[in-house]
């Protein structure tokens, strides 16, 4: 059985706009040249107890990873009620250097996760959803993140506009008795807003639950990853006019041997056409599998 699915925040940001702030304290200036010399883009400070307040253009925020700011690590993801204290400390501790005009509990930035625990394969299911038909046009990349100890990842969308990410947690936290698979749901502004999340009281259970159920689909997560033979047979079996299986079966034997695949209309047309019949993508991954969310767990596809 998977982990308590609402143990499950990493990353808060909230704040809002100020009319001043202590030019006394420890800050961290970021400068730029002008046409009247150097201009002040932001002040960064660490607060005593964790975290950092950042100033820029009238406005303070406080941010933290609240696994990191409570125990010294984020193997752990924290607990919804945990997040809400933790935003609240930084605030008071904040309100000793920057004088908020605003009210400083808007959420600006919340990292929900969620671990698949005991994941076979773990490189086929990235694999295989690295190539999954996606809708729209949603950046996607599938790399060794350097700033997880390199970490196997496939991330969609950017870190600073928002998106998901599944990246191996094992490699990430150098505890390769893990076993483990993370989702973060990366939400900023507008996504927070849309689920009803304006101030920390608004981070609950539903909430939290709504915001991960739309990101995990929204980036494809949600999809079935089959073997390669499961996928060939499905394609053989559909009602694609026979030109374009042709591509198809061609577009899936180059990706199997990881060579160069055609230009980038080409591969959309291409894994439009499957995603609109239904078709799994697999390398080697027997039988089809897909991420269960609710359970946190990797299970046979219905």
């Amino acid at each position: 059985m998977g982990r308590d699915p609402f143990r499950g925040v990493d990353t808060i940001r909230v704040g809002g706009g100020i009319s001043c702030w202590d030019p006394s304290a420890p800050w961290a200036l970021s400068l730029s040249p002008s046409e009247s010399g150097m201009t002040l883009d932001s002040a960064r400070m660490k607060l005593p107890s964790g975290g950092v307040v950042d100033v820029r253009s009238g406005t303070a925020f406080v941010e933290a990873s609240v696994p990191k700011y409570l125990a010294g690590e984020n193997v752990e993801p924290a607990t919804i009620g945990e997040a809400r204290d933790v935003a609240g400390a930084m605030i008071r501790e904040a309100r000793e250097v920057v004088t908020f005009i605003e009210d400083p509990r808007r959420v600006t930035r919340l990292d929900c996760v969620r671990d698949f625990t005991d994941v076979p394969e773990l490189a086929v299911i990235l694999g295989g959803l690295s190539h999954t038909p996606l809708t729209g046009r949603k950046r996607r990349r599938l790399y060794n993140d350097p700033q997880r100890g390199a970490a196997e990842t496939l991330q969609v969308g950017t870190k600073t506009a928002g998106g998901g990410t599944l990246y191996d947690k094992a490699k990430e936290s150098g505890r390769e008795d893990l076993s483990r698979l993370r989702f973060e749901a990366r939400e900023r502004t507008r996504s927070l807003n849309r689920a009803g999340v304006l101030f920390i009281e608004d981070i609950n259970k539903a909430s939290m639950s709504l915001l991960r159920a739309r990101r995990f689909a929204w980036a494809g997560f949600d999809r079935p990853i089959s073997s390669i033979d499961a996928t060939v047979a499905a394609v053989v079996a559909s009602d694609i006019p026979d030109g374009s299986k042709y591509q198809i079966l061609g577009y899936l034997m180059l990706l199997e041997r990881k060579l160069e695949v055609g230009n980038r209309y080409r591969r959309r047309r291409l894994e439009k056409l499957m995603n609109e019949h239904g078709i799994p993508y697999g390398l080697s991954c027997a039988p089809v599998v897909r991420l269960d969310l609710r359970r946190g767990v990797v299970r046979a596809a219905a």
